[in-house]
């Protein structure tokens, strides 16, 4: 095999894979964000990501030829391949080394070449890493330093020389500049230095741990220069003592209340994610590798579970984390190489190594592109879309979320699209009636106005300021057919369960149904807002139990005098969360409902006691 088999084959094949995919659009979560940085040098969230956009602000310049968005896809595309070269010279070499941390089989004979590029075309194949080679973020990245890591790590352990030490200090530093994750592999990672602290001394190790130090914060000290340049992305001042202490620990989101908890769905998600990654070729792989390294080398085994186990744990426990698949693949890399390990048991028979490895990137092709696909995926532009090309003229829109937020900036900063609206930012301070001269004031949480004593009223999926006219929202895609075109459940609901990311689009979509619904309520026209209302339930069946949802179709079943309905539904909407308001006008109805029952008097006395009650409905029951 020649020399550059090795690392080229599996570098080819994910550059196949990902030209095969990649598209120019945007995705979901908060790729918008980094889309925007790269473009105008704006300065992202902790740790700014400073390396990441700089590169890639290159790439893009270089192959200024392409549609942006598509080049930024690309330059992910290209760390993962290199990835995949970088992790097939790592298994090809795990399998030679004599190193006493890395030593395996030492297999010396073509075997080790084969199955370093069965490895790095399996890693390549597999979903997570097939997604972040076509997303506009640093996980790529974050992954092509940690497959260098990881093979110079084996270099350094075999050779003992200062150089490939050195080399491993710089790329530890890179790792957390990559992603503040890597803080997970310290465990790993103190284990390695521990073990050849002799080899360095106690000189060569403090000024490489100072040397890591410095490639994994000196890139932050860039940001406030890269602000200079005035983007509207500015999520911190890291030109401050406290902004750089704040992008230096990200404290913004771990200390954030309710960051880290333990939820069941998030435990689960590890062997389902694990299963999406390897499939079963890896998994017997993987199995195979980990009783050879029992009977061969435990240290080893033992390092890889120090390495995994703590990225998994806090994975799981950082239940803030939408995106914690991405982080999964950190603890995955190693397997990688266990699976390496795994494919000597063939022996000499190469034809069966390179028939598994054939089997098992063909079943990842099969099983994952069609939702990797996004040549042609527009659903996360639509719904960005579909918030600005509803507003009126010169309107201000506050936002709560990264799909809103990063989708709607996209779309003015690069693709040029309603650079009138006024967008603030989630982190921001909302802006309030008397904080904007804008006449038309659009606010994506009705939570943030129920303090102003200012008129407000649901329109489309917002919640719009001031009096007058409601507009209507036409879908740009038929809710009907959204479910259709849902993939793979990998991003996080709001009670920590996968769903696809689709999902976003369709309850926004479902929102604006309910807000048209109570529009249609108001004007007397019940069966057209009933239609609507029961078109939720049909659509999201979580939503029978969403008490904002039932409330108004209680209210509905009444107009049309479905009263037994009316009766159950204002009962479920009283186990959910109403307003205060609400509430009493549901004890209210239900006091009128049960008429003479034994039950309709305590509803009555329930709905008296409430200070919320109208006064006019208040006059009613008391006879007035």
């Amino acid at each position: 095999m020649k020399r550059w088999s090795v690392p080229g084959i599996p570098f080819l094949f994910s550059m196949a894979l990902s030209l095969s995919t990649a598209g120019s659009h945007l995705y979901w979560q908060d790729s918008g964000f980094f889309l925007v940085a790269v473009k105008e040098l704006g300065v992202l969230y902790p740790p700014g990501f400073a390396l990441y956009v700089l590169l890639c602000r290159a790439w893009t310049m270089a192959m200024g030829f392409l549609d942006f968005t598509y080049a930024v896809h690309l330059f992910s595309s290209f760390c993962i391949a290199l990835a995949a070269g970088t992790l097939a010279v790592a298994a090809r070499d795990l399998l030679r080394t004599k190193g006493p941390i890395f030593h395996t089989v030492e297999e010396g004979g073509p075997l080790a070449e084969i199955a370093g590029v069965a490895t790095g075309c399996l890693f390549a194949s597999a979903y997570t890493v097939g997604a972040a080679a076509i997303l506009a973020k640093g996980y790529a990245f974050y992954f092509l330093i940690l497959t260098l890591l990881i093979w110079r790590m084996i270099r350094g352990d075999e050779s003992g020389r200062p150089r490939d030490f050195t080399i491993v200090a710089v790329l530890i530093g890179l790792s957390w500049q990559a992603h503040p994750s890597a803080t997970n592999l310290g465990l790993a990672l103190i284990l390695f230095v521990a073990f050849h602290r002799k080899a360095l001394g106690w000189k060569g190790l403090a000024w490489r741990t100072g040397l890591a130090a410095v490639c994994a914060t000196g890139p932050i000290h860039l940001l406030p220069i890269m602000a200079r340049f005035g983007s509207k992305l500015q999520f911190g001042d890291p030109g401050t003592l406290d902004g750089f202490w704040s992008y230096l620990v990200g404290s913004r989101f771990t200390g954030m209340k309710g960051a880290w908890g333990l939820e069941g769905p998030r435990v689960a998600s590890v062997g389902r994610y694990f299963w999406e990654d390897f499939l079963g070729v890896g998994v017997l792989l993987v199995g195979a590798g980990l009783w050879r390294l029992w009977l061969e080398n435990r240290r080893l085994l033992f390092g890889v579970v120090a390495w995994g186990v703590p990225v998994l744990v806090v994975t799981v426990f950082f239940r803030i984390e939408g995106q914690h698949d991405f982080w999964m693949v950190a603890a995955w890399i190693p397997l990688w190489l266990v699976a390496a390990v795994g494919m000597t048991w063939a022996g000499r028979v190469y034809e069966i190594v390179a028939a598994v490895a054939l089997i098992g990137c063909v079943w990842a092709v099969i099983a994952n592109r069609k939702d990797l696909d996004q040549r042609q995926y527009t659903l996360a532009e639509s719904l960005a879309s579909y918030y600005l090309e509803n507003l009126p003229d010169d309107a201000l829109l506050a936002t709560s979320s990264d799909d809103v937020y990063a989708g709607t900036l996209y779309l003015q900063r690069i693709r040029g699209f309603r650079k009138d609206v006024d967008l603030v930012a989630p982190y921001l301070r909302i802006v309030f009636a008397g904080e904007s001269s804008s006449d038309h004031r659009y606010y994506e949480l009705p939570q943030v106005l129920q303090k102003e004593a200012v008129t407000v009223a649901a329109e489309g999926p917002l919640i719009r300021w001031g009096p007058g006219p409601l507009r209507e929202w036409p879908e740009p895609v038929r809710a009907e057919d959204l479910p259709a075109q849902f993939r793979r459940a990998r991003g996080q609901s709001a009670a920590f369960r996968p769903e696809a990311y689709e999902m976003r689009f369709l309850r926004v979509l479902l929102l604006a149904r309910k807000s048209l619904a109570e529009t249609r309520a108001r004007e007397g026209r019940f069966p057209e807002a009933a239609g609507l209302l029961e078109s939720i339930f049909a659509l999201d069946p979580g939503s029978k139990e969403d008490a904002s949802i039932v409330f108004p179709l209680a209210v509905v079943d009444v107009g049309m005098n479905r009263f037994d309905q009316a009766e159950a539904h204002f009962k479920t909407a009283l186990s959910g969360q109403l307003t205060p308001e609400q509430r009493a006008r549901a004890f209210y109805f239900l006091a009128a409902l049960c008429g003479s029952r034994p039950e309709g008097a305590e509803w009555k006395a329930r709905a008296l006691a409430s200070p919320d009650l109208a006064p006019e409905l208040r006059a009613k029951l008391e006879g007035r």
